[in-house]
């Protein structure tokens, strides 16, 4: 024990004497030097201080009390570590090199209080007190995790007490997550018991949330109105089995309550977290809409004081003893602004939501009053900084937000502004002020000019789940936890969680595993789909808002903005996404360009610029930063211009370079130290890079330096694991104090699987000190290597970014295959934008290369370029590339490019319907890729030219064509292309009536394509199985084939038409001729809308069929000239057949003969070109 009892300086602070013990170290009682404001002083004891786990914690509780500023948690000071001679003064308990913390000094906790004269409105005074400070620190990413009696201090002010949570030693940083991944720390238990949740007793820290500190709430109003928590007696495992399995105990309160207060509190106890409030701000709006108690009420008895009796007091002081009610003010606390109800106070059917104030600015806080000199440099860099100003920007947000809310449809606002123009922080501070009213859910992304695992959307959904760090397995499994089915698993439900991993796992992932991978991806609107329905779950309660941050460098995240604002409108999506956007970035970029001019087109889209602050508003921004002397605050203001970054890592530096001292009016630059201000945040930065690699940059880079701009090559967002491999590579080991300092200093935030550059400007300054240095090209060569070497089971996925570095380390050569095969990724994928950026940047390399036109690179790239236009159906322009191709590659004799071209020739012909010329080009494909012994092109030209001969009525031929094709595609070993193979011959089967065959080929299909996960196989086998069903009159299977199709693809696919017009003709078939028009209309103008020549005519002969049942012989003609135009193509179909000649019947009918003349005429054509020579027969006896 301490006996010197001669005061001891700590920095800004006189030690005066102990006030309390608990089990992290001890609280004393101390002065501030200059202004004798008595504070607490948390010091870790001497034993704590030797353990790595109570540091670490001691650490975690600083960092989280002093990034919340709000007058309901305990204001922090100061902080810093003991030195030798606070050491020898404490004997030794105090031990040189532990932390310490300063704070405000509580008078009382809510444990020393007598509540005797406690009634109804002093409970929820507490309780609104204790849910807005949790409102806040929720919204800011803080789990307290201890809430109970003895953590909630009062602090006497000038106005009089108000309530204030302390103690976050168990705080859980939900942004933070990276330490708690794996280990022992998945299942640690932490907390008090008597007020524990059961997912904290579980040790499922991914589980905790709002909500595990809502129960604590639940606790402690059971504590406030009965005397005692609902679990208290027995020993500590008894207790916390109580909140494990045991029921409730009826809450038998000591003063009048009103009607719903029990079914309130059993919502914050509920056992499973689903069934709890998720948000603070909604148990306070159903608190404040109780009303008051019914009735007079006498005390019974007084209470009980079991709930926390092993803890520390905050001072020895006698027990208050009056009306808590009349001792707190109400401060008009932020979530107390809700009227309460008329009379006696309803029950309580169900949890409800807050409802969306009209305005942010609602009970606005004021300004903190307590400031001392001389103090604050330790909490410098962990404070949020100050958002000043910006009102009509905030005002601007809101309105968004709550006209999301109100029309159910999706808006963007686009930030534009400059590096350091406090964009992000506005982003970011209207997202956390957002959650804290319960206004919406909050989810967030990040992106890096290099894109890596930690970016985009796929990481936003990940983080949100609470997935990071797990196995895919393990993903898999918690998401089937976290969204049950409600009945029997359905495929959509098991398509739906299989999606969902393969977003948050794709299969470039080291820890991939090909077996178990179930969905594959056709295209970009198969993966927004999947992030669309995730959204429509969360807002069934509330608004979505996204906070995109640097979106020029996210091409996937800025389609999905383009997805969201398309479809969510027609789905009623209420979304806002708040996207951040660096102005200079955008002209190393054409395809952000393009992709924004694209949402910013669309209607929802809004533009809002964020320029510097104004002079008053700067000035304001640097006086809350830190109490500087009046005169140097100005200096700073105006050396930083607007640029809130600019100043904040300049202050920063002069606090690293401990150049700073506390003057008559605030800190002041010592005497002595040169402090000239910079021009511009480059040179700063630079000067902040020494500081922490501890060497000038004129230096040989030291292995500090050396690892920090490798990091700064891989991007923004760091994955641990690759940023390892990569040091590995070059020889070093990251050391973790390294990254620790960077985080003390706020130059990265550590997170879950990695960390990140705090600020883009300080990944520039270390790639531009590597360029002088000379070390960038290697750096890059290096990452692309690296990657290479990861990624090496799936490298097409990481192929852009392997490109990328290959390209900034100038290996032009090496870039090349990279590229062609990022673009072929893309193209698989059809997200054409990205492709025909990596095959413009693939052109222009050979272009750096000086290539050959006729160099065989090149026309591989003119193949690949064409290979993308067919898809995108902009035939034309993939003609052209071919024909440029064509010449050189039968020059050199490059006879695998020469095969390939005639493939991709053929395919066009098949496209604009010119069967004759495509089974030419096809036959002349095959010859080669089997001379060549190239078994998958023989494949792929075999099913193509199968599929002609289906298109012509030549069954036979193009059975025996599909039959080759599979065997061939059966040595292959890929699943996907046979189960596509497969599926061919079963509708060539079909055509064939060998129903039996294509049913049971059809059925091994949709378990294939199911089991690897392709939606679009899926999709187009269950429209086979659909037709298969129709042919054999089975109406009713198939509906339910054709309407599963409807219900799991995009709205404007071929799989979506097909399934539209199928349907159609069941609808016909059952009679409801207008519910069948007005669906096969749908499916004609996705047909036209999608250039799709063998469907068109089709769509025209449905619609022919349609009208001939709705006596509507004016669109009849119309659509009866559009099928004979493109039966001139020589497209073949049993149910065109059906159609027309269904159609000519009722136009004979009803004397409309010359229209029944031309559909029987069709008709005949096309059961003659099937070989069905009996209807042809029958309709030729019509027409004599």
């Amino acid at each position: 024990m301490v006996t010197n009892t001669k005061a001891l300086r700590l920095d800004g602070f006189d030690l005066i004497e102990p006030i309390g013990k608990g089990g992290m170290g001890v609280v004393w009682r101390a002065v501030h030097a200059v202004q004798g404001v008595e504070v607490a002083i948390k010091l870790m004891s001497a034993e704590r201080a030797r353990e790595p786990h109570f540091q670490a914690a001691f650490r975690d509780e600083v960092r989280a009390v002093a990034s919340l500023d709000h007058p309901g948690v305990v204001m922090v000071f100061d902080c810093g570590v003991v030195d030798a001679s606070v050491e020898r003064w404490s004997g030794g308990e105090l031990l040189m090199g532990s932390s310490y913390l300063a704070m405000e000094l509580a008078s009382h906790t809510l444990r020393d209080m007598d509540f005797r004269n406690l009634q109804w409105p002093g409970v929820r005074a507490i309780l609104l007190a204790v849910l807005d400070a949790l409102a806040y620190s929720h919204a800011r990413g803080v789990i307290h995790r201890d809430l109970k009696p003895a953590n909630v201090l009062m602090v006497r002010g000038p106005d009089g007490l108000r309530l204030k949570l302390s103690d976050f030693g168990l705080a859980h940083a939900l942004h933070h997550e990276g330490s708690e991944q794996t280990g022992s720390f998945e299942h640690q238990v932490s907390g008090t018991p008597r007020y524990m949740a059961p997912e904290q007793i579980r040790g499922r820290w991914r589980d905790q949330g709002p909500w595990t500190d809502l129960y604590a709430v639940g606790c402690l109003a059971y504590w406030l109105t009965t005397g005692q928590p609902p679990f208290f007696s027995g020993d500590t495992e008894k207790i916390l089995a109580g909140h494990l399995l045991e029921e409730l105990p009826p809450l038998d309160s000591l003063i009048a309550v009103p009607e719903g207060f029990t079914r309130w509190v059993n919502h914050l106890l509920a056992k499973k977290t689903s069934e709890r409030y998720a948000r603070a701000a909604d148990a306070a709006f159903e608190l404040v809409d109780l009303g008051e108690p019914s009735g007079a009420f006498i005390a019974r008895r007084s209470l009980v004081n079991v709930a926390d009796a092993d803890d520390a007091t905050m001072v020895d002081a006698p027990i208050i003893d009056a009306p808590i009610g009349s001792l707190i003010v109400d401060h008009g606390h932020a979530l107390g602004r809700w009227p309460t109800t008329d009379g006696p106070a309803r029950g309580l059917p169900e949890r409800r939501v807050a409802p969306i104030p009209d305005t942010w600015r609602t009970n606005e806080r004021a300004e903190r009053a307590l400031s001392l000199v001389g103090v604050g440099l330790g909490l410098f860099w962990l404070r949020q900084i100050p958002l000043v100003a910006r009102f009509d920007e905030r005002d601007r947000i809101w309105r968004a937000l709550r006209h999301v809310a109100g029309a159910n449809t999706p808006v963007a606002l686009l930030l534009r502004g400059h590096a350091g123009s406090g964009k992000t922080r506005l982003a970011h501070w209207m997202a956390e002020r957002a959650h804290e009213l319960g206004a919406a859910h909050v989810l967030r992304a990040s992106h890096s000019p290099i894109s890596g695992p930690t970016n985009g959307v796929a990481r936003m959904i990940a983080n949100h789940l609470r997935c990071t760090g797990l196995p895919r397995t393990a993903i898999l499994s918690r998401i089937q936890e976290l969204m049950p089915a409600t009945g029997e698993v359905d495929s959509e439900q098991l398509y739906e969680w299989l999606a969902l991993t393969e977003l948050i796992a794709p299969s470039a992932d080291p820890d991939y595993d090909e077996a178990n991978a179930r969905v594959r991806f056709a295209n970009p609107a198969e993966r927004h789909r999947v992030l669309l329905r995730l959204l429509q779950r969360l807002a069934e309660d509330r608004p979505v808002l996204l906070a995109l941050d640097d979106v020029q460098w996210g091409s996937d995240t800025l389609a999905f903005a383009h997805y969201l604002l398309s479809e969510g409108a027609r789905t009623r999506l209420p979304v806002l996404l708040l996207m951040t956007l660096r102005e200079e970035a955008l002209d190393d970029s054409r395809l952000a360009q393009l992709q924004l001019d694209g949402v910013v087109a669309l209607q929802g889209a809004h533009d809002l610029p964020i320029a510097p602050l104004d002079s008053a508003a700067h000035g304001a921004l640097v006086e809350q930063m830190l109490g500087l002397e009046p005169e140097l605050a100005r200096q700073l203001a105006e050396r930083t211009a607007g640029n809130p970054l600019f100043a904040v890592q300049l202050v920063g530096d002069w606090i690293s370079r401990r150049i700073l001292e506390v003057g008559p009016t605030g800190f002041r630059i010592k005497d002595g130290e040169q402090a000239p201000l910079p021009d511009n945040i480059h040179f700063l930065l630079r000067r902040r890079i020494e500081g922490l690699v501890g060497q000038s940059l004129e230096d040989p880079a030291n292995a500090a330096l050396l690892a920090l701009e490798l990091a700064a090559a891989l991007g923004q967002d760091i994955d641990h694991r690759e940023w390892q491999a990569l040091c590995r590579l070059q020889g070093l080991r990251p050391n973790p104090a390294l990254l620790e300092a960077m985080a003390n200093r706020s130059l990265a935030k550590t997170h879950a699987h990695g960390w990140s550059f705090m600020h883009g400007a300080l990944r520039e300054a270390l790639e531009r000190v590597a360029l002088e240095g000379g070390r960038r090209k290697a750096h890059h060569f290096g990452c692309g290597m690296m990657l290479r070497t990861m990624y090496g089971t799936s490298p097409s996925i990481v192929a852009p970014r392997i490109a990328r570095h290959l390209l900034e380390a100038e290996a032009f050569d090496e870039a090349l295959a990279p590229l062609l095969a990022g673009a072929e990724h893309h193209r698989v994928a059809c997200d054409f934008a990205p492709t025909h950026a990596l095959l413009d940047r693939y052109e222009h390399t050979l272009e750096r290369l000086a290539v050959a036109p006729d160099d065989r690179r090149r026309i591989q790239g003119w193949i690949a370029r064409s290979h993308a236009l067919s898809h995108e159906e902009r035939l034309d322009e993939a003609a052209i590339y071919l024909d440029l191709a064509e010449p050189p590659a039968r020059a050199h004799q490059h006879d695998a490019l020469v095969a390939e071209i005639l493939f991709r020739r053929a395919d066009l012909m098949h496209f604009n319907a010119e069967l004759a010329a495509a089974v030419d080009c096809i036959t002349q494909a095959h010859a080669l890729f089997q001379r060549l012994n190239l078994t998958e092109g023989q494949a792929r030209s075999l099913t193509v030219l199968g599929a002609l001969h289906h298109h012509r009525g030549e069954f036979e031929l193009a059975r025996k064509n599909h039959e080759a094709a599979v065997i061939l595609f059966g040595t292959l070993g890929d699943q996907r292309l046979l189960a596509h193979s497969r599926l061919q011959l079963a509708m060539v089967c079909a055509s064939l009536r060998q129903y039996d065959r294509a049913r049971a080929l059809v059925e091994q299909v949709i378990v294939v394509f199911e089991r690897i996960g392709d939606a679009a196989g899926t999709s187009q086998a269950l429209n086979a199985l659909g037709e298969l069903h129709r042919f054999e009159n089975n109406l009713g299977q198939a509906a339910a084939c054709y309407e599963r199709v409807l219900r799991s693809t995009s709205p404007l696919s071929s799989e979506q038409a097909l399934a539209m017009f199928n349907l159609s003709i069941v609808l016909l078939a059952q009679n409801q001729h207008r519910q069948a028009t007005e669906l096969m209309l749908q499916s004609l103008d996705i047909f036209i809308a999608m250039n799709q020549h063998s469907f068109i005519g089709l769509g025209h002969a449905g619609m022919v069929a349609c009208y001939a049942n709705t006596a509507n012989w004016t669109q009849l003609d119309h659509h009866l000239t559009g099928a004979e135009a493109y039966h001139a193509d020589g497209i073949v179909d049993r149910d065109q057949a059906e159609l027309l000649q269904r159609a000519a019947q009722l136009a004979t009918h009803a004397l409309q003969r010359t229209l029944a003349q031309r559909a029987y005429r069709l008709a005949h054509a096309q059961w003659t070109a099937l070989g069905d020579q009996a209807r042809a027969d029958e309709i030729a006896a019509l027409l004599a």
